[in-house]
């Protein structure tokens, strides 16, 4: 549909700043774009992200609430090689 995604990134950027919505994957999120916005979001200090709302990009995998109450580890399981959900 898009063949440029960088370039329309930036252009909802621009145009609605670092937290913006977005239609994407048959559902509504919030995309926050940028070191500090997505900081915010991994930090989640005064608890305003529902783990829950990652159950369904990230539901297969065990022990979801450890990983996104720790920033640290979220950053490392995002550069590691995922393994096969069990299904």
């Amino acid at each position: 549909m898009f063949d440029d995604l960088l370039g329309l990134q930036r252009l909802l950027y621009r145009r609605y700043g670092p937290v913006h919505w977005t239609s994407a994957f048959g559902t509504q999120l919030v995309l926050a774009v940028g070191q500090e916005a997505v900081g915010e979001v991994l930090a989640n200090r005064d608890k305003a992200f529902a783990s829950a709302g990652w159950a369904r990009f990230l539901g297969f995998y065990r022990q979801l609430d450890l990983l996104l109450l720790n920033p640290v580890a979220a950053q490392s399981w995002l550069f590691t090689i995922m393994p096969e959900p069990e299904i």
